[in-house]
């Protein structure tokens, strides 16, 4: 059953050698006919984030703190998010941040932004103060669950509650959950 098609290639942004041809490569595969109801990209780095960061994503200005602000990452937000709104893509999977999130922008309409960068351990960021209010934020270890059909998606957030730095052991609970319906 063709549910979810994905482009993903080598998770390169902007600036790296080689980034027009991946660029070419998305523009291509997303102008092929869509075979499943759902579409996802995957990168490392989430196009946008609600977190304070770690100190390789450089500063935050206080007009949006929740863009990844480097050069590289404005290059590859001008160039993919087109292509995404074009293709009608649903998901963009992130991860980097150690926390779990879900986001929207008003500028893209139809695009869940699901940060999973929670599995790998606790952080000590938290969600940014100037992050606009709403979404989705959980600090600390956890993974999210997308279970998907031909109409509806459904996407759980777990966390590990109580795991941390020091701390063995933990308790899982949900930490959020939505649903939407397909647009095809």
């Amino acid at each position: 059953d063709n549910t979810v098609d994905g482009v993903n290639r080598r998770g390169r942004t902007a600036g790296y050698l080689g980034w027009k041809e991946e660029v070419a490569w998305a523009a291509a595969k997303l102008a092929r006919p869509r075979r499943a109801p759902w579409l996802a990209a995957a990168s490392h780095y989430p196009p946008y984030s609600y977190g304070a960061h770690h100190k390789d994503d450089g500063p935050k200005p206080a007009t949006g703190p929740w863009f990844n602000d480097r050069p590289s990452w404005e290059r590859t937000r001008a160039d993919l998010l087109p292509l995404f709104q074009k293709s009608g893509i649903d998901f963009w999977l992130g991860g980097h941040d150690h926390n779990l999130q879900h986001l929207t922008h008003p500028d893209w309409p139809g695009l869940d932004v699901l940060v999973s960068g929670a599995g790998g351990g606790t952080s000590p960021y938290a969600r940014h103060p100037l992050a606009p209010a709403g979404g989705l934020f959980v600090k600390g270890a956890g993974w999210v669950h997308l279970h998907l059909t031909r109409d509806e998606a459904e996407i759980t957030f777990w966390h590990v509650k109580g795991l941390g730095v020091g701390k063995p052991g933990g308790r899982l609970e949900q930490a959020g959950r939505f649903t939407r319906r397909a647009r095809r």
